[in-house]
């Protein structure tokens, strides 16, 4: 039996004509036959029948699969019997978390998140309500740094530190000046 296949990046698209499942396999396996890891059916990738769109590129068939992981050919298997089986939920989150860790934009997110307290700080001794700014800028550096598993940049922490104290300094001026005005007009 043929399948209905797509290519996808270096990897095809398949559904099996058995139980209309549709599979995901590396593409050094088109021409070759894989099982079914659902019915069991033996079908051959590389389907010249494959559906294109308008755009030029390559349609994905439509999954009649029950909810859970996507089966994916096995990538150890070579030859002509590769078996498609399931990604178990640990190892996609696996991939996922460490795509995180070295995702250039969060690092970028996370030097700007980091910079930014620190001038919002800067800027928080001179005008104490902007200290607020620098806290959440500090914390957002915080999540991120903890999110990619990475130390909390030196810029964030001092931004905190500073955003706390320019705000606690405001407070405490504006405490002391309810209260001496309060002293006052109690003697009078």
């Amino acid at each position: 039996k043929r399948a209905m296949t797509t290519a996808v990046a270096n990897q095809i698209r398949f559904q099996c004509p058995g139980c209309s499942r549709s599979y995901r396999a590396p593409g050094r396996l088109l021409g070759k036959q894989v099982t079914c890891a659902n019915c069991k059916t033996t079908v051959r990738l590389g389907d010249s029948k494959s559906k294109h769109d308008d755009r030029g590129g390559l349609e994905i068939l439509p999954s009649r699969r029950a909810s859970g992981p996507e089966p994916v050919g096995d990538r150890h298997a070579g030859g002509e019997h590769a078996v498609a089986r399931a990604d178990s939920p640990r190892e996609r989150r696996r991939r996922i978390r460490e795509r995180e860790f070295n995702d250039p934009n969060l690092l970028r997110q996370l030097d700007n998140a980091g910079n930014m307290a620190l001038i919002w700080a800067l800027i928080g001794g001179m005008c104490p309500i902007l200290g607020l700014f620098a806290i959440k800028k500090g914390n957002d550096a915080r999540y991120l740094a903890r999110r990619m598993k990475r130390p909390v940049p030196g810029t964030a922490t001092v931004g905190l530190i500073l955003g706390w104290l320019s705000v606690i300094g405001f407070l405490v001026f504006v405490l002391t000046l309810v209260a001496s005005i309060a002293v006052v007009a109690l003697r009078m």
